[in-house]
C-alpha cells in the first residue's frame, strides 16, 4: 500500500485535475532513481477513455516533467490498443487483459534504452505487456518506475 502523501499526490493528479502533482512526482521520482543509462524517457499510456475523461494522460504528465527535470529526452513511444480497465481485477485478469493492450510506435527510437513511468503499479501486468511491446519493436533495453504502488 502507498502510504498518505503518495496517496493524496496521485488522487490530486487524476481526480482533483491537478497537474502541477505531476510536477511533484517527477521531483520525487528524480531524487530515487539512476537515469545516466537512460537514453529515451517515456509513459505507459492510460486508457483513451480515461484520458478524454480527464483531459490528459497523467503518466505522459509525469514522464514529461522527469525528462525535463533530468535532461533527458522524452517521446511517446506506445498507444494503447484497447479499454481495458484493470481496477478491482486479479494478476490474472490483470494478464490476460494487457495481452497485445499497447503498440510501439516511433520504431526509429526504439534502438536505445527506454524509462517507462507511469503513477501506480497494482499487479506490474501493465507495466510488463507495455515493456514487452517495446522488446518486441525493437528496444535495446526497457526499465520502468513507477510513483507508488498500491
Amino acid at each position: 500500500m502507498y502510504d498518505a502523501a503518495a496517496k493524496e499526490l496521485v488522487y490530486k493528479l487524476k481526480f482533483d485535475r491537478c497537474r502541477k502533482a505531476a510536477d511533484d512526482m517527477a521531483a520525487l521520482l528524480a531524487d530515487c532513481l539512476e537515469v545516466r543509462e537512460c537514453t529515451v524517457i517515456s509513459h505507459i499510456p492510460t486508457a483513451p477513455a480515461r484520458v478524454r475523461q480527464r483531459g490528459y494522460d497523467q503518466a505522459a504528465l509525469i514522464a514529461r516533467a522527469l525528462a525535463r527535470r533530468v535532461g533527458i529526452s522524452y517521446a511517446t513511444l506506445l498507444v494503447r490498443t484497447g479499454e481495458q480497465r484493470q481496477v478491482g481485477q486479479k494478476r490474472t485478469q490483470r494478464q490476460r487483459q494487457m495481452r497485445n493492450a499497447f503498440r510501439a510506435i516511433r520504431p526509429e527510437l526504439l534502438n536505445q534504452h527506454v524509462l517507462l513511468i507511469d503513477d501506480v503499479l497494482t499487479t506490474g501486468a501493465t507495466c510488463e505487456a507495455a515493456a514487452q511491446a517495446l522488446k518486441s519493436a525493437g528496444a535495446r533495453r526497457v526499465s520502468a518506475a513507477v510513483f507508488a504502488a498500491a
